[in-house]
This record gives structure tokens, sequence and C-alpha cells, in this order.
């Protein structure tokens, strides 16, 4: 016989991202901080390497944590339901 049963779990996850700054329009020197949430409200299981990758606008400098690049990113991230 060559058959065999296979059962599959097929996961469900529905991630989403919300970016928010704290202003709008800075002048020279003020600070601005972006925030950004990510959430898998919506899926049953979690969601397992989770790459989140943003785009530092232009103008922009002393960003915290970054050094010669452009973007800031977050990787192998789980979100649990």
């Amino acid at each position: 016989d060559d058959e065999d049963t296979v059962d599959l779990k097929v996961l469900v996850v529905d991630v989403s991202l919300d970016k928010s700054v704290s202003n709008l329009r800075p002048n020279q020197n003020d600070i601005v901080t972006y925030t950004i949430v990510a959430n898998n409200a919506a899926g049953r299981d979690t969601a397992h390497n989770v790459f989140i990758q943003d785009i530092i606008p232009t103008g922009l400098t002393n960003v915290t944590g970054i050094t010669g690049r452009s973007y800031i990113k977050w990787n192998d991230h789980h979100l649990g339901m």
C-alpha cells in the first residue's frame, strides 16, 4: 500500500501595522518620535519570522541607533494572537 494520510494545520495570521508620528511639522532641532505598532489581532495563530522595514524620512539626522542607513528594520519577530 503506497498511500498515507497527512493532517495539515493551516495557520491563520492577519498582521497589521500602524505608524504614528509625534510632530507632523517639526522645526529644525525638534525631536520627532515615530511609533510603529504591529498586531496579529485577527489571527488565530502566532505569526513567525515577521520582517518589518521602515524608511527614515529625508532630512532627519541623529536617528537613535542608526548609523549610515536610510531605513530601520526588525527581523524574526513573532506576533502572538
